[in-house]
């Protein structure tokens, strides 16, 4: 089986295990373009997921059985083999229905989290058995525009490594949006689990999806304004895709318009956010320049005894010149 960013391999054991128990197999891979075997893993049983297989490049891949007495000779080699390639994002904007059509349309299931402004629940489209999250969301007032414009922010930004807006239904009292389904955790909460390392290499990937997702953003004159580890996620467990999942402080940015935001981690926003000062994208590459330094530390670069005192560390920074753009943190 093959996805994205990874192969699943099944084989037999072997006929003649040389008179003692196989104790496990070790999977070594090899790009087309090279020569140079190299180990992708080790298993006991007869089927590995090798992850972190990326792009076009084709690999071959042979297995050798280990035993009390050594190693066996190596199996003939796979045909060479390649990840799935992504699948286009759709640019079609996210459909829109009355909530009392929802249970026609879809099973909801168990609750798998909960926010500060409603639910979010595993779904099933009935039309197509396809699972996806279903977030409730109960809205009056000013807080059904703060939906609406996340939802604007959402179809503008159909890229792959933001969370995909299938649909949504509106009411009086209540907007409800389907998203895909993901069941991975943020870069800390997978630093507890014993198949994740945080190595210079995974930053960097990281990092790039994030830039990546920035830059779609960035040329459809948007900022995200919100950029911080919590609201990024693997797509799974396993996964090394990540996906932005919160965009509720996306803004269209309108010359000369100066806009206010609400945060609630501020050891993540730019000066100019702190003095309320014009915001521009070069704000976005303040948060992501802050968020490297974090991952790759540990530490925060403008920690103080108290909030007020970090905020205070971070409005007084010396103004870069117009044209830097924070290029000093890329």
């Amino acid at each position: 089986m093959r996805t994205t960013d990874s192969i699943t391999l099944t084989w037999e054991p072997p006929a003649n295990d040389g008179g003692s128990n196989i104790i496990s197999y070790i999977v070594e891979k090899c790009p087309t373009s090279g020569e140079r075997w190299i180990r992708a893993g080790q298993t006991t049983d007869c089927s590995i997921t090798i992850i972190n297989i990326f792009g076009k490049a084709k690999y071959q891949f042979r297995v050798i059985a280990e035993n009390e007495f050594g190693l066996s000779t190596p199996s003939e080699p796979t045909e060479p083999i390649t990840t799935k390639e992504d699948k286009e994002i759709t640019k079609e904007e996210a459909l829109f229905y009355k909530v009392k059509e929802l249970s026609s349309k879809y099973i909801i299931s168990e609750e798998l989290a909960r926010c500060q402004f409603g639910a979010v629940h595993r779904c099933v489209e009935i039309a197509t058995k396809k699972t996806f999250m279903a977030k409730f969301i109960k809205v009056k007032g000013t807080d059904r525009e703060l939906v609406l414009r996340e939802i604007e922010a959402l179809n503008v930004a159909r890229h792959k490594n933001v969370i995909y807006l299938h649909e949504y239904f509106e009411s009086m009292e209540e907007i409800i949006l389907i998203f895909e389904f993901i069941s991975g955790v943020d870069i800390f909460e997978r630093l507890g689990t014993s198949n994740f390392e945080l190595t210079e290499q995974e930053i960097v990937r990281y990092l790039r999806q994030v830039c990546s997702s920035l830059k779609f953003l960035h040329s459809h004159n948007f900022g995200h304004f919100d950029i911080r580890p919590d609201n990024i996620v693997y797509t799974t467990r396993r996964s090394t895709i990540i996906k932005i999942i919160e965009m509720g402080q996306a803004r269209l940015l309108v010359p000369g318009e100066n806009i206010r935001m609400l945060f609630s981690a501020p050891e993540y926003y730019a000066p100019e956010v702190h003095r309320h000062d014009l915001v521009t994208t070069a704000t976005d590459m303040w948060s992501v320049g802050v968020m490297a330094y974090v991952l790759l530390s540990g530490l925060n670069p403008f920690a103080a005894e108290s909030t007020t005192k970090m905020i205070e560390n971070i409005s007084n920074l010396p103004r870069p010149p117009r044209w830097s753009s924070y290029a000093w943190l890329c």
